[in-house]
C-alpha cells in the first residue's frame, strides 16, 4: 500500500508502487515504482528512476536516468545518464552528465565531471574533470582542472587550469594559468610526480631549513669520495644569462646568472646530473658539497705535507746555522790564540 508519498506535477510518481518519496514537478519520478525514500524536484527530476532509492535531484532533468542509491545531484541535468552509480554528490549545471556507474564522486561546479565513469574523485570548479570517462581517485580544483585527462588515476590538479593538458596518472600540478588558449597551460608552478617521487617548482624558492635524509641507517654499500680535488678542479663556474626564447617554463629570471653546466658536470660527476621527461637536464648543487669537504681535505693534507717539508728544511737550515756559528766562534778563537803567538814573535824578532 503507498502511504507517506508526496507527488506534486503532471505524471509526477505515475508508476509508483512504494512509499516515502517525494516527487514535484511534471513527471518528476515517473518511472519510479520500487525506489524508496527519494526526492525529486523539478521537470523530469528522475523521472527514469526505477529502483533507486536515497536520492535527492533538485533540478530541471537532474538525474533523469538514474538507477543508482544514495545520490545528490543539484542542477539543471546534473547526474542525468546516471546508471547504477551510486553515493555520488552533483552539484551545478551538467555536472557528472553523461556517468553511467561511477561510485563515491564529488562533482561541483558548471559540467564537472561531466563524461566521468570513474570513482572516488572530487572535482570542483566549471568544467574540471570534462573528459574523465574511467579515471578514478582524481582531487581537481580550479576552472577546468584537469579538463582533458580521461583515463589518469590518483592526480591532484589544483588552480586555474592545472593539468589541462595532461593524460597520465600520479601527477601533481599547481598553478593559475589564465592563457587565452588553456592548451599553452604547460608549465606549472609545481609539476610533481607521486610514483617517481619528484617534485619540480618553476619560479624561486625560499625556505628556512631544508633537510635531507642522512642517518647512516639509510644508506649501505658506502664509500668514501677520492680524487675530489681533481675533479673539482676540472670544474668550471661560469656567468650566464637564460635563453628565455628557447627554455620551457616561466620562472626564469633576467640578467646575468652565476652556475655551472650540466653537461659539462656529468662528465665528470655523473651522480649529480638527471635528465627529466623533457630531455632537459638538471643539476643537484648540494650534492657538490661532500665534494667539496674531501676536496678541501685533500688540499689541506697537500699544505701540511708541504708545511712539513719546509719545517724539516728549516730545522736542516737552523741545524747548519747552528753548526757555522760553532765554526766561526771556533774560528775567532784560532785567530786570537794566532795574535797572541805572533806578539812575542815580533818582539824576539826586532831585538
Amino acid at each position: 500500500t503507498q502511504s507517506e508519498n508526496v507527488f506534486i506535477g503532471y505524471r509526477a510518481g505515475l508508476s509508483n508502487v512504494t512509499n516515502q518519496n517525494i516527487f514535484i514537478g511534471a513527471n518528476a519520478g515517473l518511472a519510479n515504482s520500487i525506489g524508496q525514500a527519494n526526492l525529486f524536484v523539478g521537470y523530469f527530476a528522475g523521472g527514469g528512476n526505477v529502483s533507486g532509492g536515497n536520492n535527492t535531484f533538485l533540478g530541471h532533468l537532474a538525474g533523469r536516468f538514474n538507477t543508482g542509491n544514495t545520490n545528490s545531484f543539484v542542477g539543471s541535468f546534473a547526474g542525468h545518464s546516471n546508471f547504477g552509480g551510486s553515493s555520488n554528490t552533483y552539484v551545478g549545471y551538467s555536472s557528472g552528465y553523461t556517468g553511467s556507474s561511477g561510485t563515491d564522486n564529488t562533482f561541483v561546479g558548471d559540467s564537472a565531471g561531466y563524461f566521468n565513469n570513474g570513482s572516488n574523485n572530487i572535482f570542483v570548479g566549471a568544467g574540471t574533470g570534462y573528459s574523465n570517462t574511467t579515471g578514478s581517485s582524481n582531487v581537481l580544483l580550479g576552472d577546468r582542472a584537469g579538463y582533458a585527462n580521461g583515463t589518469g588515476n590518483n592526480n591532484v590538479f589544483i588552480g586555474r587550469n592545472a593539468g589541462f593538458n595532461e593524460i597520465a596518472s600520479a601527477r601533481l600540478y599547481i598553478d593559475s594559468c589564465s592563457d587565452a588558449n588553456p592548451f599553452n597551460c604547460t608549465t606549472p608552478l609545481i609539476y610533481g610526480e607521486f610514483d617517481n617521487r619528484v617534485v619540480t617548482i618553476d619560479g624561486a624558492l625560499t625556505m628556512v631549513t631544508v633537510a635531507t635524509p642522512s642517518d647512516i641507517r639509510y644508506k649501505k654499500d658506502i664509500h668514501p669520495l677520492e680524487s675530489s680535488l681533481h675533479k673539482v678542479l676540472q670544474l668550471q663556474g661560469v656567468s650566464y644569462t637564460w635563453n628565455k626564447d628557447e627554455v620551457k617554463g616561466k620562472g626564469y629570471k633576467d640578467g646575468r646568472q652565476i652556475g655551472l653546466i650540466a653537461q659539462e658536470v656529468e662528465k665528470i660527476l655523473p651522480e649529480l646530473v638527471q635528465t627529466g621527461r623533457d630531455g632537459y637536464k638538471t643539476l643537484s648543487y648540494d650534492k657538490l658539497a661532500p665534494v667539496f669537504v674531501e676536496a678541501v681535505k685533500e688540499q689541506q693534507a697537500k699544505i701540511e705535507q708541504q708545511q712539513s717539508v719546509i719545517i724539516f728544511h728549516q730545522k736542516e737550515l737552523k741545524d747548519k746555522d747552528a753548526r757555522i756559528e760553532k765554526l766561526e766562534k771556533a774560528l775567532a778563537l784560532i785567530e786570537k790564540r794566532l795574535a797572541s803567538i805572533e806578539q812575542p814573535v815580533r818582539t824576539i824578532a826586532s831585538k
